[in-house]
């Protein structure tokens, strides 16, 4: 791994996530918007400039400043692989529930970094997990037509459609759900109080067959919804006002499919960690229109690369 002594200058550690084919998407946008970004390293002591055209701007220090090293990876669209990768991309040995499945979809990528069958992440990934985690972890995903948007919070039950396998997200019996006594804002309560949840008063809408489906055990102390702790408005005026004006948007619905399921886990597994006493990283969930839809992938690319030096940036403060 890259040198983190004071005489070369703090490395930032930044995951990148996209994800792989599903319905009519052979290739996700959201993977090729990412995939460009796999092994740059920018200086944090140069604001990146937002460039849609196709040759973005990624400074590279040569002052001995602080930079951020960027790694992606694709995850297949399936609940059960994400309740057992993203764990692991925080630090776990292995998964906190039962329902946690690595499926290997052969339409991924073929390069390494959509891993290999039969290995767990970071086995089989061309990806080296730096040995005290990743600083930022940014996920993409493919959303509608319209701006790019920056995700606030994410959903823990609600999952009502099929991912690429056909599977439907674990059905949640009880639910418990963790009191509003977290007044930290960081980490989950120090006495656990939980709440309970009765699924029966839930909204059918929001779940397929009549059974409530989404985080049930191992995530039992979390609430019906987490929030990023990142500056979300910061970050989307931000990269309005370096010309991305109205292609750019705070969101608070991730849209309760594998790109909510996605970013709910990350936040609490980042939270796990935070409540651990070991460093946790900063969790950002995004979503990118359909390719050339609004925005090219360029575009796409450039804001992501962007908002990973934001993010980067406001771990050395």
């Amino acid at each position: 791994m890259p040198s983190t002594s004071n005489h070369e200058g703090r490395v930032l550690q930044v995951l990148i996530t996209g994800f792989g084919a599903f319905r009519n998407y052979e290739d996700n946008p959201s993977w090729l918007a990412v995939r460009g970004l796999h092994g740059a390293r920018l200086d944090l002591s140069t604001t990146p400039e937002f460039n849609p055209g196709p040759e973005s701007s990624n400074p590279v220090s040569t002052s001995g400043a602080a930079v951020a090293h960027i790694q992606c990876i694709q995850v297949p669209v399936h609940y059960g692989s994400i309740l057992d990768i993203v764990p692991r991309l925080h630090g776990s040995k292995k998964p906190y529930s039962p329902h946690a499945e690595k499926w290997f979809d052969e339409r991924c990528d073929d390069t390494g970094l959509a891993g290999e069958e039969g290995k767990h992440y970071p086995n089989g990934y061309r990806i080296e997990h730096p040995e005290d985690g990743f600083d930022v972890i940014i996920h993409v995903g493919v959303g509608k037509t319209g701006a790019l948007r920056v995700e606030t919070l994410g959903h823990k039950v609600g999952y009502k459609h099929e991912d690429a396998r056909e599977d439907l997200a674990p059905e949640v019996i009880q639910a418990n759900i963790a009191a509003d006594s977290d007044t930290n804002g960081k980490g989950l309560s120090d006495d656990y109080s939980q709440i309970e949840y009765d699924p029966s008063v839930a909204n059918e809408e929001l779940f397929k067959d009549g059974k409530l489906r989404g985080f049930g055990e191992g995530y039992e102390a979390f609430h019906l919804e987490e929030r990023t702790t990142v500056n979300v408005p910061d970050i989307v005026e931000r990269l309005k006002q370096q010309g991305m004006g109205g292609n750019v948007c705070q969101s608070e619905n991730a849209g309760r499919y594998l790109c909510d399921f996605i970013f709910y886990c990350s936040l609490c597994e980042a939270k796990r960690r935070s409540k651990q006493g070991v460093k946790k990283a900063s969790v950002l969930f995004l979503h990118v229109p359909p390719i050339d839809k609004d925005l090219s992938t360029e575009s796409c690319t450039s804001a992501i690369r962007c908002i990973a030096w934001y993010l980067a940036t406001a771990q050395t403060s």
